[in-house]
């Protein structure tokens, strides 16, 4: 076991090209079969050899009694960072929304979630509604199960939600926005000029597939389009498949990755973001039979 200087929380590396005094943490190496272990030894809730984005991608001076020399850390790249989310979704007469919703999240995701293990039943309701979907008014958690995997490093959700007068009806029409749990509104903001270069310092993929029931007295008179947006930054697609006269399926993915881009490619990337944030606002119209 070795003890290993690194800058933390910021995602820096040490200069390698000049002595000198550096670094802002110790965490501890465990050469294992060729292999690196890394552990977090001030936290006592990390999984075993799990570093999240406190220390995680970054040079490290590993200190042995022979002398010093440069590591890396493990690292999260991108589809590593996932969040799957399955739901059932019923909407009712009055616009009100029934939901049941799974939501699984890996890497650092994991590390974005895990900490609501920990809040109490208060604190993590208050959570839901006001930072997690702040969007949604009327949004209250009914029921939830939490399940921290540490061994696999993976965060479970499971929640019975509902919002009221999600939908909004008149004599005829009833219209809801399509992405109830998952809204992408970033967008970066604007510059007439750009002097420095694009940095993404973490990618991440997002899967949303939703089965969403419509109340029977209305009907669904089209489906919206498919649609794909693919850049070098990452991509975007949404999916409708009608199942029966009563339901129809939406699926969402969004990959984001990181990646260190020219100036130029800043109002590329912020056009990129845009046209998701416009897509997450996607409403639907039911007509009544």
């Amino acid at each position: 076991m070795k003890h290993n200087i690194v800058y933390a929380e910021e995602k820096r590396n040490l200069d390698t090209n000049f002595a000198s005094i550096q670094g802002n943490h110790a965490i501890l190496n465990i050469p294992n079969k060729g292999e690196d272990i890394w552990l977090e030894c001030t936290s006592q809730t990390k999984p075993f050899g799990f570093l999240g984005d406190f220390t995680d991608d970054r040079d490290v001076l590993v200190v042995t009694p022979e002398g010093g020399f440069i590591k890396r850390t493990a690292s999260y790249k991108d589809e590593i960072n996932l969040q799957t989310s399955t739901a059932t979704i019923n909407l009712t007469e009055k616009g009100d929304v029934k939901a049941s919703l799974k939501r699984v999240s890996k890497g650092i995701q994991y590390d974005d979630k895990s900490y609501l293990d920990n809040l109490t039943e208060q604190e993590l309701i208050k959570t839901y509604k006001s930072n997690v979907w702040g969007y949604n008014n009327n949004l209250e958690v009914n029921s939830h199960s939490l399940i921290n995997d540490k061994e696999k490093v993976v965060f479970t959700e499971n929640l019975e939600l509902s919002i009221r007068s999600y939908a909004a009806i008149n004599e005829n029409d009833y219209l809801f926005r399509i992405n109830i749990f998952n809204k992408e509104s970033f967008v970066p903001k604007r510059y007439r000029t750009r002097n420095l270069p694009l940095k993404i310092s973490r990618g991440y993929k997002d899967e949303d597939a939703y089965v969403i029931n419509i109340p029977a007295s209305y009907q669904l008179e089209y489906i919206p389009a498919d649609k794909k947006i693919a850049t070098k930054f990452g991509q975007y697609t949404i999916s409708f498949k009608k199942i029966n006269e009563t339901s129809f399926s939406y699926k969402k993915t969004i990959l984001i990755k990181e990646g260190l881009y020219p100036k130029e490619a800043y109002n590329a990337y912020r056009s990129f973001r845009r046209s998701i944030a416009k897509s997450e606002n996607l409403r639907i119209a039911l007509t009544k039979k």
